[in-house]
């Protein structure tokens, strides 16, 4: 296809050692211990492989998929390998992308615009040139939304909206892509277009590794890489789908016919068929072992960038500098932009401007005729104190109420590396301002010529 020959990437491999997590637990003597969320897990994901962590839930796949892209790193110890050199998290982040369990998107704006809007934070470009623009074509092509390119947000289904989550991920072409729990809440049918798009980005070389709660026996086929976890937060197999059969058939468990696979392992975890979980973490080595892995026919690891650690003089310094001013003022137009467009398709700026011209109204009609009276300086007092209340309470209320509800996009695209958490800051604010200034006018307009009036 002309996207694979386009998006062509190299990927990286991701390998991890003794990876352990522990979370603080509230007991019911009301005292704090530790839980063991990942005792001591290894494993490895390679380049132009689409690897699925299974595992009943509380088993850690999230944990594991979170500790793995970066998106946290408190409470784990352990080593991560990327190209076969521990991982740095500040250049990994450029090279990858995660994509949560929820699909965070912009309701106001239409699947074309939040596609230009991305390109344009990821590429820190005001204007896209034709080569973009074409790249965002063969995007919303391939995952069959061109013909909606031109439908809100809020319109979409879930499974459509699932892809353009994963469509404004690939404008900046990572290497290697998580996603937790792509299939969840879908349909058969979206699930299977979702997983067969996860499996066209693993064939472009990419390595792509995803949690899966629930899988199909034909879905599971479609994974390269199985990775199972335990209750207890262990491997108990790390090795290619396919040979999954014969690692059970070789500690003498036999699936029964008919059963989904998937089902039987998770089952064989939870001790449905006996105490045989402890067994197969043994035999896996609890994922270190390699013996199911073999004969993968993958080509030798990538050399890590060797660039970090240069020492820089002055002028490189003053270079980067202004480097970084002109990257935030790049980012803080767009989402000047992109704020303005959101804005003025919400209900929120009418509500704002109806409750404003009632309660002018009402303060008028309350203080009527006091304008000009001396002997009303306390109500004059009193209806200043009120205004500057209200004015104070709805300009922040904007704030107060629209960050809320935008934590979640804003958390996914800030991690994303998409802009600063300044940049995104300002611009609401700068959009907002005029509202305000708008609005207090026509507070003090309608008061004013109300409680003056004879």
């Amino acid at each position: 296809m002309e996207l694979n020959s386009m998006l062509l990437n190299e990927g990286l491999d991701l390998k991890f050692e003794d990876l352990t997590y522990k979370v603080n637990n509230w007991t019911d003597k009301f005292k704090i211990e530790k839980k063991t969320i990942l005792k001591g897990v290894s494993g490895a994901f390679y380049q132009g492989q689409l690897c699925a962590i299974i595992g009943c839930s509380g088993s850690g796949k999230s944990s594991l998929l979170n500790a793995l892209s970066g998106y946290k790193t408190s409470g784990y110890s352990g080593t991560i390998f990327i190209n076969n050199k521990p991982q740095e998290l500040k250049s990994f982040k450029k090279q990858s992308c995660y994509i949560m369990q929820e699909d965070q998107l912009h309701v106001q704006l239409t699947v074309r615009e939040a596609m230009e809007f991305a390109s344009k934070l990821k590429c820190l470009t005001l204007s896209l040139n034709a080569n973009k623009l074409k790249m965002i074509d063969l995007i919303l092509e391939n995952l069959n939304l061109l013909k909606i390119q031109d439908t809100a947000t809020v319109n979409l289904s879930g499974g459509e909206r699932r892809k353009l989550s994963i469509a404004l991920e690939l404008v900046h072409n990572p290497s290697i892509m998580f996603f937790d729990e792509p299939t969840s809440g879908l349909d058969s049918l979206s699930a299977n277009q979702v997983l067969g798009t996860l499996r066209e980005l693993a064939n472009t070389g990419r390595n792509i590794i995803s949690t899966i709660h629930q899988v199909s026996a034909s879905q599971l086929k479609i994974f390269d890489i199985l990775y199972v976890l335990t209750p207890s937060g262990q491997c108990i197999y790390h090795g290619f789908t396919s040979k999954l059969l014969d690692y059970l058939a070789a500690q003498g468990l036999r699936c029964p016919l008919y059963h989904n696979t998937a089902d039987y392992i998770i089952e064989i975890s939870l001790g449905e068929y006996g105490d045989h979980a402890e067994k197969l973490v043994k035999y896996i080595k609890n994922g270190k072992s390699s013996e199911w892995l073999k004969n993968t026919g993958q080509k030798d690891l990538v050399k890590a960038d060797q660039s970090t650690g240069v020492n820089i003089n002055d002028e490189c310094q003053d270079r980067q500098l202004i480097k970084y001013i002109y990257n935030h003022l790049i980012q803080l137009v767009i989402l000047s932009h992109r704020c303005t467009v959101k804005t003025l398709r919400e209900k929120f700026i009418t509500t704002r401007l109806l409750v404003h011209i009632i309660v002018s109204a009402v303060y008028g009609w309350v203080y009527f005729g006091v304008g000009i009276n001396a002997s009303f300086i306390h109500d004059n007092l009193m209806l200043l104190f009120f205004s500057l209340l209200f004015i104070m309470y709805t300009a922040s209320s904007s704030m107060i109420i629209n960050f809320p509800l935008e934590i979640q996009i804003l958390s996914k695209e800030h991690f994303n590396q998409w802009y600063s958490l300044l940049s995104y800051y300002i611009s609401f604010t700068i959009v907002d301002l005029p509202i305000q200034v708008i609005v207090l006018k026509i507070l003090m307009k309608i008061n004013n010529s109300i409680k003056i009036k004879h």
